[in-house]
């Protein structure tokens, strides 16, 4: 049975909803916190997962397995999870493929709400996991840590999708996607995080010589050099702009 408060008015709220709740009062929170086994002092994972109901709930069990203790908060759109003890364990959790997440480390109890809202943005960075086995390269975006994000957590709170689709290199992007399928994207992807496109294709696991042409075909369409450091920079950005438009909700 899940932990549940009584109000003043004698409704049960369950006791994760008040942790993650910036409006309740810090002794509110710290008294769910206990309700539900939380010690104050012990330091959180606080994970935003995404995906197919069942595939969200298959994560969830495998966290579950490697972990001390694990409370699941649902907002509606999002299984927000307050994990115990994952730290280690977390680069061996695979993740069932189409799932993405974001994360917050070392949270405090008291740090909830905040961490909350800062994990909401990170998902709108992730992509989903296309294996289902650990570990996973930080350019797959797969488990996003969120404090990793700095200046570019603006974009999703300040950015709509329309504005977003008025930029030029946004829109070549997505005429390379229509015209060369999700994999010039993964491609893409991998050029912008890596210094060659010898890594770029040891990382998409494809020969150089593959990921140099369709470098070239992006370059084409795109009219800058994208494995320059600005051309590879302001290619980053735009898909990143990407992530954030294709995520709004």
């Amino acid at each position: 049975m899940k932990a549940a408060l009584r109000q003043s008015d004698g409704a049960a709220v369950p006791a994760i909803e008040v942790v993650f709740d910036e409006r309740r009062s810090p002794a509110a929170r710290l008294r769910a916190a206990g309700h539900l086994g939380l010690r104050e002092d012990a330091p959180l994972t606080v994970m935003g997962i995404k995906g197919r109901e069942e595939d969200v709930k298959e994560l969830a069990s495998r966290i579950n397995k490697v972990s001390s203790r694990v409370h699941g908060y649902d907002d509606g759109s999002t299984l927000f999870l307050a994990v115990e003890g994952l730290e280690d364990a977390l680069p061996t959790v695979p993740v069932p493929v189409g799932v993405r997440a974001a994360l917050a480390r070392n949270v405090q109890i008291l740090e909830l709400p905040e961490k909350y809202k800062l994990v909401r943005l990170g998902m709108r960075y992730t992509l989903p996991a296309a294996h289902d086995s650990a570990p996973y390269h930080q350019e797959e975006a797969v488990f996003l840590d969120a404090a990793t994000m700095g200046g570019y957590a603006l974009l999703p709170q300040y950015l709509t999708a329309g504005q977003i689709d008025t930029v030029g290199d946004v829109q070549v992007l997505d005429k390379l996607w229509t015209a060369h399928g999700a994999d010039m994207l993964r491609i893409l992807e991998a050029v912008a995080v890596t210094d060659s496109v010898r890594k770029a294709a040891r990382s998409v696991y494809l020969h150089h010589n593959s990921v140099t042409h369709r470098v070239a075909r992006a370059e084409q369409a795109l009219g800058f050099n994208i494995t320059e450091p600005y051309g590879r920079t302001r290619l980053f950005l735009a898909l990143c702009l990407r992530r954030v438009r294709d995520s709004d909700e």
